[in-house]
């Protein structure tokens, strides 16, 4: 059995809020990731979505290694990321690389765009001046910026050209996982489609791994083998990219998916009423149940289990769409 480049299993991370202003004391506990379980393969993209506020983004930053779980693991290429005694961190951080959603915030005003991409380079050591220079127009050139521009700073890109840049970056010490999150949002869309192309190439080319987080269902769809749907901390439904946008299983898929052009149809509009809940004050039962128009008593009262609905799909749902609830 192959062992999967990453393998997430029930991670949670959960952050204090403290009241008081001299003496703050915890009153309650924000829940953002809350038994979230996933796997990725080499050489695969999963598409991880979820409306604002839903986790995504501190999935994302718990596979880097900025925050530290809660409770759970995450193992790359089978051991435990955070288990020092089985995983090097600094290893590990050569092998996971991030792409973050502004391009500009993210890259340094002060440094040149050779300076920015050499850095990981200079951190892990081992290149001569020459050897780094090199290595750094061969990114270049391979995200699709002029390697004559090296010594130019961030401002004087556009926003598509500081995302290639963040790309390069992300590149420069070869890692076998790129974490993206929302890579595209803040670029027009024509530039978002070169991006896009940019990244299906590198993975072709390269054989690299990523995590795409987006709420864009449309981009996430192009570029994702499978999809992983996120609601309020926990994942609630995953299947193959085209299983999934042709014939969703959770309520909430189906509501994300309404809005979205399928082809040439329309998909008929489903409403959901409310706002999300708190992850402060997570709702009884299914956590979807307050917003879901097809909630019925057990819904309210029992959280449903993840489970298969269809070949290698799977939704926590009592009631899926395709039918099979019990």
């Amino acid at each position: 059995m192959t062992v999967p480049l990453l393998q997430i299993d029930n991670l949670a991370k959960a952050f204090p809020v403290n009241s008081g202003f001299l003496f703050q004391r915890q009153v309650a506990e924000l829940k953002a990731v809350d038994g979230v379980s996933l796997s990725l393969g080499p050489g695969e993209t999963l598409g991880l979505v979820g409306e604002s506020g839903c986790g995504k983004s501190t999935t994302g930053k718990l596979v880097m290694g900025l925050l530290e779980p809660s409770s759970g693991k995450i193992r790359f290429e089978g051991r435990d990321v955070f288990d020092t005694q089985e995983t090097d961190l600094r290893e590990y951080r050569r092998s996971v690389q991030m792409v973050f959603q502004d391009p500009y915030s993210s890259l340094n005003p002060r440094k040149t765009v050779a300076e920015i991409v050499a850095q990981p380079l200079e951190i892990i050591g081992g290149r001569g001046r020459k050897d780094t220079r090199g290595r750094v127009l061969e990114l270049l050139d391979m995200v699709g910026l002029d390697p004559n521009h090296a010594n130019r700073y961030p401002h004087q890109f556009s926003g598509g050209q500081r995302q290639r840049i963040g790309i390069a970056r992300a590149l420069a010490v070869e890692p076998r996982l790129i974490v993206l999150d929302e890579p595209v949002s803040a670029l027009d869309l024509s530039v978002q489609a070169q991006i896009i192309n940019l990244l299906m190439r590198l993975q072709r080319d390269l054989g690299v791994s990523y995590l795409f987080i987006s709420h864009d269902l449309t981009v996430v769809e192009y570029l994702s083998h499978r999809v992983a749907v996120m609601y309020l901390g926990r994942i609630v439904e995953t299947a193959e990219a085209d299983a999934l946008f042709r014939n969703p299983q959770h309520p909430y898929t189906e509501a994300l998916l309404s809005a979205v052009l399928s082809g040439e149809e329309q998909r008929d509009e489903v409403l959901l009423e409310g706002e999300i809940p708190s992850p402060m004050n997570v709702p009884q039962g299914c956590r979807f149940h307050t917003r879901c128009p097809y909630a019925q008593a057990r819904c309210r009262s029992e959280p449903p289990a993840f489970r298969n609905v269809a070949p290698a799909h799977a939704a926590a749902c009592h009631f899926p769409l395709g039918g099979g609830g019990t």
